[in-house]
C-alpha cells in the first residue's frame, strides 16, 4: 500500500497501527482486517478499527502527546 503519499493515507495508517497496537498481536490483527475483501474504504475501516476513515485517531493521540509535555 502506498499510503503515506496522500494526507487521507496518514489518517488511514494511524487508525490501524492503533488497532493493532491495541490488539497487541499484529499477525492475527492484519489477517482479520485484510479477509473483510474489498469493500468502500470507510465500510472497511469501520470492520477494521471501529470507527470511520476519519482525524479521530490522531487527534487523540496528539492530545495524548501534549497532555505528556504540559504539567
Amino acid at each position: 500500500m502506498y499510503l503515506p503519499d496522500y494526507p487521507i493515507g496518514h489518517l488511514i495508517a494511524h487508525q490501524i497501527e492503533q488497532q493493532i497496537e491495541k490488539s497487541g498481536a499484529i499477525g492475527p490483527e492484519f489477517e482479520r482486517m485484510a479477509k473483510f475483501g474489498s469493500v468502500t474504504p470507510d465500510l472497511w475501516m469501520i470492520n477494521a478499527t471501529g470507527a470511520p476513515v476519519g482525524p479521530k485517531a490522531l487527534l487523540d493521540s496528539a492530545g495524548r502527546a501534549l497532555q505528556q509535555i504540559r504539567p
